[in-house]
């Protein structure tokens, strides 16, 4: 699917891609949208003079949501490559970060592109990612990038990133690419070719002999869009998925070869076990975006699963997980992945070993029938207590009134704004004052 030679504005995102195995996007103006460029789970190519800019969340659908350049989420594989000669491919001065990049969602090649912004209150690049600590580096080389471009404001988190202070177009490029990059790219043009065995191997030898680059993680999640290009045996990829020593060996490839094999599970039949992945997922998420990803990908299992009349009777433990119709899910998609809490939790928690940072938690957790919130502020102020269902749905506002300086304590008896009881699950709390939001997570078990 090719997009070219649009004038888009004024959307929800837009251009989204979900679920897509091979988009390309080239020569468009977007702009004045909640997102410019939406990618979930995807395989995309963004590319030639896109001109992405000035979209933000306020003009379509409040603050709360949305406002990114590029938001690529949930083991999206793509690349952002502009041309080498104006015009070059330009992101800037959207509201938030310029690209922001989640959940293995790290461009393959990033190069002949001008990103910058005059608001600072933002990095240009955001990577929320398991990478972080990793010797896998993330090289954003031969971009353009503002003259007052400072590595430690505009790049997060800034050592991860490897990059040549500045690239002008016409100047030939001063970092090649090492070889696992350059058998990535005969992998993909071999696919493109529709030799598919040719790809294979080459993916494959990546993953065995570059575990430690950044193109090891594309290779493998290139090899789920290959399976269902070419011959659709799931079981096989699965089999690799779950038993190749390097994918098995190294803490990240094994968290994402697990759920690249669940998928695999999800796409031969086998929804029962997929969505009881989901479901331990939800229930006791490594991070608040694995757990939100995880529901939108059981809700993705069901709409599967209603296709196969034989199977479509199967309901998993969490059952608010199984929506109605395709509408309802794709309302609670959306919801879910513009939610602000699936963007503030990580990395807007103040650190608690600082006496000067705001501090939550709660106890007992999981509990039953109540528990008490605890949170410390370093300064008065007025301040917001509210707890949010897995939806990103408001359940009830706690607080909101003045608090002084020092330790408070607040009793939740696991009700709504309506006094009526909530039903078992996760459930998130944000703690908000003027210029600090915290957000941690509890389980109601009944």
């Amino acid at each position: 699917m090719k997009i070219q030679n649009n004038n888009i504005h004024h959307n929800f995102s837009g251009i989204e891609l979900y679920e897509c195995s091979g988009g390309v996007v080239t020569d468009n103006e977007i702009s004045y949208n909640g997102n410019g460029i939406l990618l979930y789970h995807s395989n995309a190519d963004i590319t030639g003079h896109n001109n992405i800019t000035y979209n933000y969340s306020s003009s379509v659908h409040g603050d709360n949501r949305g406002g990114y350049g590029i938001d690529a989420q949930h083991l999206t594989s793509w690349n952002l490559i502009g041309q080498d000669t104006y015009p070059i491919q330009i992101i800037h001065d959207n509201q938030r970060e310029q690209i922001l990049m989640q959940s293995n969602s790290i461009p393959s090649s990033m190069y002949f592109n001008k990103v910058y912004s005059s608001n600072h209150d933002k990095p240009y690049l955001r990577m929320w990612d398991d990478y972080i600590g990793t010797s896998r580096m993330i090289n954003i080389s031969n971009n353009n990038w503002s003259s007052d471009f400072i590595p430690t404001r505009d790049l997060s988190p800034e050592p991860v990133f490897t990059y040549l202070p500045m690239w002008d177009p016409g100047i030939p490029l001063q970092v090649l690419e090492d070889e696992a990059f350059l058998l990535f790219e005969e992998a993909m043009s071999a696919a493109y070719n529709m030799d598919y065995i040719v790809a294979e191997q080459k993916l494959k030898k990546i993953i065995a002999e570059y575990p430690e680059t950044k193109v090891c993680v594309d290779a493998a999640k290139q090899l789920l869009i290959l399976v269902e290009k070419y011959n659709k045996n799931y079981e096989a990829l699965e089999l690799y998925y779950t038993t190749y020593p390097t994918l098995r060996n190294d803490p990240i490839l094994i968290k994402m070869a697990d759920y690249l094999a669940n998928f695999c599970k999800m796409k031969y039949g086998d929804y029962p076990e997929a969505i009881q992945f989901f479901e331990d997922l939800i229930l006791n998420p490594p991070s608040l975006p694995d757990s939100l990803f995880a529901v939108i990908d059981a809700g993705y299992a069901y709409l599967l699963m209603a296709q196969n009349s034989d199977k479509c009777s199967y309901v998993g433990d969490l059952k608010w997980l199984k929506t109605t119709s395709v509408t309802a899910y794709l309302n609670s998609r959306n919801s879910l992945i513009n939610n602000k809490l699936l963007i503030t939790s990580q990395y807007n928690q103040a650190t608690p070993d600082l006496p000067d940072a705001i501090r939550i938690s709660n106890y007992p957790n999981p509990f039953n029938p109540n528990t008490t919130i605890n949170f410390y502020l370093p300064e008065s102020g007025n301040v917001f207590l509210e707890v949010f269902n897995i939806k990103g749905q408001r359940v009830k506002t706690l607080i909101n009134e003045h608090k002084e300086t020092g330790s408070h304590d607040f009793v939740w008896d696991a009700t709504d704004q309506n006094g009526r009881f909530v039903s078992s699950g996760v459930y998130f709390y944000r703690l908000s004052t003027g210029t600090n939001s915290i957000v941690n997570k509890m389980l109601l078990m009944k």
